[in-house]
């Protein structure tokens, strides 16, 4: 999308735009009020106030339980039955953060997957959109939908289109590209969402449009949240509520519930912390850690995914991928258990129970791209291997139907400094 594209956008998307972060601000500003000092008891033996909220619960011991995966195949294997199939998804990238979404095609047991990705320029950065069908075969060809800062994209499946959302000069942008080259999506912008650093800032996938969650507009103190829903002209964001007893929340994620949503995000000395939001975006009791403090825990690895009765937390916790059930109140359920060694764990939701996707060892590579399947009842002693050379960078994934999708990127050559990027795709019923 030029520039000149993106100065020409009618003026009603940005009159609408503002009046969203007007109605944000105000919402952020209410919640972020200061409560009232409760009054001090007039004896020193009176009992405490019913208004006061309980202490929060400490959270179970937070000790790594199990061993995770221990035995691997090879998607290739004929034996496994996996039918996969692979495409030469981008070559000579200097960055290697990849996204995938996948929707259901006109034949049940086909769908469709589209893939997007940084590509990095001399002095500036554009986002590139692809499309494949279930087996690999190209349905669009790449192309750039926008220019970015140096952040990742995001890809959705949002109702019968798809939605790219990233970081420009302006904040943050999405567009709605199609197979069609023509005409070019039109590139829209929800501006409030500017100064926050894009690493503080995640999305959560709704069934219809998508979560964002960040520390934006709480003086780094809180955590915000905004839903973005697909609508006739674009998509439309909404603030939804903010926290009220976070201190110095990073990375902060969201799931969604029956009743609302359930957030996470780590606090200092490595805690992670909880709260929940009911539906109309109002905090729920007090905030409680659910794990303890603990060193070598990646920040950057927090992911938080809903179950049909719980959310799954999944982190890195030294060499280990981990993860711990959440209830419906935001309070940790159960031990922490080890989902595998490696690292850059991606998590994709699969009925009741969810796809992890990382990257670690497996027989003679320490680097290859790994996939099992992680339920309420805990991780899977198995995991597909998908790639044969050693991966550089996280792994994506997405799925459509009966078929998942995987993209990750590799070297190109000893001597050659970018990466080539696969995508494969293989049937949902291999990872066990």
């Amino acid at each position: 999308m030029s520039r000149a594209t993106t100065e020409n956008r009618p003026k009603l998307v940005s009159a609408g735009l503002l009046l969203i972060w007007l109605s944000g601000c105000d919402l952020l500003h209410k919640e972020s009020a200061p409560a009232p000092t409760p009054a001090k008891p007039e004896a020193s033996d009176s009992a405490p106030s019913a208004s006061v909220a309980p202490p929060p619960p400490p959270p179970p011991d937070s000790t790594p339980k199990g061993d995770g995966v221990s035995k691997t195949a090879k998607a290739s294997d004929k034996a496994l039955g996996c039918n996969p199939t692979e495409f030469e998804l981008a070559s000579y990238l200097l960055r290697g953060e990849l996204t995938l979404a996948g929707r259901p095609a006109a034949k049940p047991e086909e769908g469709e997957f589209a893939a997007s990705w940084l590509v990095q320029l001399p002095g500036k950065a554009q986002i590139a959109f692809a499309g494949f069908d279930h087996k690999s075969r190209r349905l669009a060809r790449d192309r750039s939908i926008g220019n970015a800062r140096e952040h990742a994209p995001k890809l959705f499946a949002t109702g019968d289109r798809w939605t790219v959302a990233w970081f420009d000069d302006e904040g943050l942008a999405y567009a709605h590209p199609t197979w069609e080259t023509n005409p070019a999506p039109e590139l829209s912008h929800f501006s409030a969402i500017k100064s926050v650093e894009p690493k503080q800032i995640t999305f959560s996938k709704l069934d219809a449009g998508f979560l964002v969650s960040s520390p934006f507009g709480t003086n780094g103190d809180q955590v915000s949240l905004f839903r973005f829903t697909p609508t006739v002209d674009g998509q439309k964001a909404t603030a939804v509520g903010v926290t009220k007893d976070a201190k110095s929340p990073q990375k902060p994620v969201v799931a969604p519930t029956k009743s609302g949503f359930t957030l996470a995000w780590f606090e200092a000395g490595g805690v992670i912390v909880g709260t929940r939001l009911d539906a109309t975006g109002t905090q729920v009791g007090v905030s409680a850690p659910l794990v303890t403090p603990g060193e070598g825990r990646d920040v950057s690895s927090l992911s938080l995914t809903a179950l049909p009765n719980d959310s799954l937390m999944v982190w890195v916790e030294g060499e280990r991928i981990v993860g711990r059930l959440v209830d419906e109140q935001a309070r940790a359920k159960g031990d922490v258990f080890v989902i595998g060694k490696g690292r850059y764990p991606q998590v994709l939701a699969d009925g009741d129970s969810v796809i992890v996707v990382f990257v670690g060892p497996a027989d003679e590579e320490k680097d290859a791209v790994l996939a099992t399947r992680v339920s309420a009842a805990g991780a899977s002693s198995e995991a597909v291997r998908l790639n044969a050379k050693p991966a550089l960078d996280p792994p994506a994934v997405a799925l459509a139907n009966g078929r998942l999708a995987f993209a990750w990127t590799e070297a190109m050559g000893p001597a050659i400094a970018s990466k080539r990027a696969w995508l494969r795709i293989i049937d949902k019923a291999c990872v066990k």
